[in-house]
């Protein structure tokens, strides 16, 4: 008789990666279009904050899910935490910058 076992943390926090990897993956898609329409107000430096940003999440989550399967588990977490505050920041000063622009 075969015995199943409960699901591996690590397959689970794969199966979370994947989501939020097409969810954002989408929401870049998205936002990408919203610049299109709204161009006349936006300049490269806005472009290249805004991917920056982008940019900064999807290496939190590859780096932090590499951490978690090879090192230990606060490590991940806080390469998670500082990646996504930096994400955070980009996102921020993009708005910025816009918000600057429209003035």
């Amino acid at each position: 008789m075969e015995s199943f076992s409960f699901i591996d943390l690590s397959f689970l926090y794969f199966v979370l990666f994947s989501f939020v990897l097409i969810a954002l993956v989408l929401f870049i898609l998205y936002f990408m279009d919203g610049l299109k329409e709204i161009s006349k107000f936006f300049r490269w430096r806005q472009y290249i904050i805004y991917i920056l940003g982008s940019l900064f999440i999807l290496v939190s989550f590859s780096l932090s899910y590499f951490l978690y399967l090879h090192g230990p588990l606060w490590l991940a977490l806080s390469v998670l935490i500082t990646f996504n505050g930096a994400a955070a920041y980009f996102f921020y000063k993009s708005s910025n910058t816009i918000s600057e622009g429209k003035r």
